[in-house]
């Protein structure tokens, strides 16, 4: 006679982020941390660049899938154009040196408006990556510009 067993287990996951401000120093994440605070979010303009390293950790008994997901919260609003959708984000490696220069030979990026970024780890494992954004100078900058007749 077969039988089914029934397990129970814990689900659990840790996010840790560094940047500059964390001098590099995984710090963890909560509902009050603030990201991407190497710039001031009042001098965003083009050319600004800002970036974080995270690591999820599944630190429970079961297998984990996750969404990584970024908004920008009290995005400006143009003419019915988020400032969300002027900001580029790319992945990469943790070890990648964030210059402007490095930054702008990178060929992926996607909106911030519309990036996620799907993960899925074993009991025990991390994942570990560096979130890129950037302001690319574009020909719809001056939408921005609030001395710009508004």
């Amino acid at each position: 006679m077969a039988s089914n067993n029934i397990a129970s287990g814990k689900l659990d996951v840790e996010l840790y982020h560094a940047n500059n401000g964390t001098n590099g120093v995984d710090k963890p994440v909560d509902g009050n941390t603030k990201l991407f605070d190497d710039v001031d979010s009042d001098l965003w303009e083009p050319g600004t660049l800002a970036w974080e390293k995270f690591t999820v950790k599944n630190a429970g008994s079961l297998n984990l899938k996750y969404l990584f997901d970024l908004n920008a919260r009290n995005a400006t609003v143009v003419d019915d154009i988020s400032f969300a959708s002027m900001l580029k984000v790319s992945i990469d490696d943790e070890s990648f040196v964030y210059t402007r220069e490095n930054v702008k030979a990178l060929t992926s990026f996607t909106t911030l408006e519309s990036f996620t970024l799907p993960g899925g780890l074993t009991v025990g494992e991390n994942d570990v990556f560096g979130v890129v954004i950037w302001w690319e100078p574009s020909a719809n900058d001056n939408l921005f510009n609030m001395n710009n007749d508004r």
